[in-house]
């Protein structure tokens, strides 16, 4: 949408011009947590930055100690991001899961404040190692900066997670600042 100023002979176009680009950003900080006990977790920055869990890692307590994330059974975390992410073509968000073939289930959800949090979809990381995406569309619209994951207790077994990463971030609606400005610039003249 684009309105269109005229100030004399000067035509000014104020607009908002934002967009989205694609990249990957990763979570970077853990935000809050509850961790029921020390049953089946393992420290919870290890989801921090990019997926790192090696191919044919296996499953020892020590690989898993290293490479992985999880609360144990019943708990959450929420995770932040430096940078919101948005909507866009497509999944959005992907969890990348470390499943061991057993049921881990969880919940997934996201928030713009880290308060008020919005349900996404269900987590199942039974399917092994890799990437699992999910689509914000209708489901958020405003820029998320949380991802809370909460470990459901209908199994014995908790969410093991590598790392979680967005791919759409807000481009600043750069034009209508500018317009902004030089309309600000030209009521001062």
């Amino acid at each position: 949408m684009s309105r269109y100023l005229h100030f004399g002979s000067t035509l000014l176009v104020v607009g908002c011009f934002a967009s989205i680009s694609q990249a990957s950003i990763w979570a970077t900080g853990v935000y809050d947590s509850y961790v029921p006990s020390t049953m089946n977790t393992h420290p919870l920055e290890n989801a921090l930055g990019p997926a790192d869990y090696p191919d044919g890692a296996g499953y020892t307590l020590e690989v898993l100690n290293q490479y992985v994330a999880s609360v144990g059974q019943d708990g959450y975390v929420t995770y932040s991001f430096d940078q919101a992410f948005v909507d866009g073509p497509g999944d959005d968000l992907f969890l990348w899961h470390i499943g061991g073939g057993s049921p881990e289930t969880g919940e997934l959800l996201v928030s713009a404040d880290g308060i008020n949090f919005t349900y996404v979809g269900l987590i199942d990381d039974s399917v092994g190692v890799g990437s699992v995406g999910y689509d914000l569309a209708g489901i958020i619209t405003d820029p998320v900066s949380y991802v809370k994951i909460a470990d459901l207790a209908d199994d014995n077994n908790a969410v093991d997670i590598d790392a979680i990463e967005a791919k759409y971030i807000p481009e600043p609606a750069v034009f209508s600042l500018l317009s902004l400005g030089a309309l600000a610039f030209m009521r001062r003249h």
